[in-house]
């Protein structure tokens, strides 16, 4: 929480606050004393409506974005979809499918040529942005309608989370994905044994550094302690009185000085007022419980990390050695994703198990990183049950001391206080 004391509590807070009132209001005609004046609210400038069409045209291009993402995604970490279809409703046109290149560039071709640049290049740039677009936008967006400044922080702390673990998490899923698809696309046997390493390594590093979260200080509230005592290094004399007039009496003070007395004074309390504002949302962030969402959602992520790593893995071994694994009918991606998921949640519906001892080895890998799984999850309810702890324990000594308080307040007074 931020400490205000400093700077309320100087006898030059006091005496400056109120030369700040008095001079701001004898100094109308002055930008920065205008900026602390009342702004009336104005109307919002309204955007034309939308017709029929346009509405119609954009939602096409939004279904187009969303559609090709889980496409791309599909066909990349689950099963090849366009061969699947083709296979299963147009046998006969299969061989078709090894044309599909050329065939998406003639494609591209005719639409340049029949359709306006702008209408055609904004829409395929929209698409190729989308995720971007969905994270630096829309959700945005979303939160400025919310109007909610607990969603805004948690909006807030999810995104410098993000860039202060952003080189490891870059080099991990980076190894993760280039990995994945050596095991998923070739058959060489040395780069199947590389992307075994590689997911295996990185899913290591991953489980490590989120044991380490859980008993080191939050990164994301290091990163706010961090940031204002910065600000006031590199504008020392914009957030507080310049050394030259901290101990000038006012009434010595020429015009330059005094404009100068003012403005940084003026900045001075903004910047007060902003560091209060902060460690109060960050207050009513902290109680709303969105913290503890954020880690839930964490612990998904890292159980799909860890279901697709260990398929991966999987995959790979049985290019090498097909022997590893029985009664693999369909040597798909998505079936020994299929395969890994059921051993981690120990469900009985798997028609591929381990034959050999390297692959029942990793069969009681991917088991006791489901036990790490379970002591994360364990974490998090101590945390939930500790937090609830703390607040009913402050609660009680709250009340104690009131009662105390109210205690010494009788035996002050003479009289005895009912109830």
């Amino acid at each position: 929480m931020v400490d205000e004391t400093p700077l309320q509590s100087s006898p030059e807070f006091a005496r400056d606050s109120e030369c700040l009132t008095t001079t701001a209001v004898a100094r109308k005609g002055e930008p920065v004393a205008n900026a602390l004046q009342t702004i009336e609210p104005k109307a919002e400038a309204t955007a034309p409506p939308q017709t029929r069409s346009q509405r119609a045209i954009w939602f096409a291009i939004e279904a187009v974005a969303i559609l090709f993402w889980l496409y791309a995604l599909m066909k990349v970490f689950v099963f090849d979809l366009d061969n699947y279809l083709v296979a299963r409703f147009l046998p006969s046109y299969q061989h078709l499918l090894a044309f599909k290149f050329p065939v998406l560039l003639g494609v591209v071709a005719v639409a340049l040529l029949l359709v306006r640049k702008k209408w055609l290049i904004g829409p395929c740039i929209y698409t190729a942005l989308y995720p971007f677009i969905v994270v630096l936008w829309k959700i945005p967006k979303f939160l400025f309608k919310q109007q909610s400044w607990v969603l805004a922080f948690a909006f807030v702390n999810s995104v410098v989370s993000f860039f202060q673990s952003f080189k490891i998490n870059f080099v991990t899923a980076s190894t993760l994905l280039i990995a994945f698809l050596l095991a998923a696309r070739f058959s060489t046997p040395l780069l199947l044994w590389v992307s075994v390493a590689l997911m295996l390594g990185a899913l290591i590093v991953l489980y490590v550094r989120r044991f380490i979260v859980v008993f080191q200080p939050s990164i994301v509230f290091q990163a706010y302690l961090s940031i204002f005592p910065g600000l006031r290094k590199i504008m020392p004399d914009s957030c507080g009185l310049g050394a030259d007039l901290r101990h000038v009496p006012r009434d010595t003070l020429d015009s330059k000085q005094l404009e100068k007395w003012t403005t940084q004074l003026q900045l001075a309390v903004l910047y007060n007022r902003a560091c209060l504002f902060i460690a109060k949302k960050l207050q009513d962030y902290q109680s709303s419980k969105l913290n503890f969402l954020a880690y839930v959602f964490s612990l998904i992520a890292l159980t799909i990390i860890t279901i697709l790593v260990f398929g991966g893995v999987n995959l790979a071994l049985f290019k090498i050695e097909p022997a590893m694994f029985s009664r693999v009918d369909d040597p798909t991606v998505f079936a020994f994703i299929y395969y890994s998921f059921n051993n981690l949640f120990r469900t009985s519906a798997n028609v591929i198990s381990p034959t050999l001892p390297l692959s029942q080895f990793v069969y009681m890998l991917e088991v006791f990183f489901e036990f790490l799984l379970g002591a994360l999850l364990v974490s998090l309810f101590f945390s939930v049950s500790n937090d609830r702890y703390v607040k009913e324990l402050n609660k009680v000594v709250g009340g104690l001391e009131q009662d105390v308080a109210a205690h010494k307040e009788t035996r002050k007074s003479g009289r005895v206080v009912e109830g």
